[in-house]
């Protein structure tokens, strides 16, 4: 496996201060030391987006900061595919596992990429251990 698929879990520690940043940790660890190469379903840039959003809601960083860091993370080396390819077999997968189609677009790159996926939801490590998917 020469790529990491990350999820928004894995992501969002690397902007803005977070309780589980362990995941985050590991990635950033192996991308350093084995140049492992980053991607993304489309899907992780609304849910980043979401996130920040919620911060700035919640009062825990400003609008300004938010827009800040979403500055730097369009600028993270990931490569984001494109969900119509992966809407078929997501929406299969999601059915057959009672996960959201959002989380089936993470799980069925990485199987499609025979990737890892980087996440700290429990739910998709999972669905990730059933279908073979290699954890970060």
């Amino acid at each position: 496996m020469n790529a990491i698929v990350l999820d928004c879990s894995a992501v969002v520690p690397w902007f803005f201060p977070e309780k589980n940043d362990e995941v985050a940790r590991r990635v950033h660890d192996r991308v350093d030391r084995h140049g492992i190469g980053l991607i993304a379903p489309e899907l992780l840039k609304a849910e980043f987006g979401n996130v920040a959003w919620k911060k700035v809601v919640k009062g825990q960083c400003s609008e300004e900061l938010a827009v800040k860091q979403i500055g730097h993370f369009l600028h993270l080396p990931v490569v984001f595919c494109a969900l119509a390819p992966l809407l078929p077999s997501a929406l299969k997968l999601a059915c057959a596992k009672n996960i959201t189609v959002y989380d089936a677009f993470y799980l069925e790159l990485a199987r499609t990429a025979r990737a890892f996926l980087a996440t700290a939801d429990e739910k998709l490590i999972s669905c990730a251990n059933d279908l073979g998917i290699g954890i970060i």
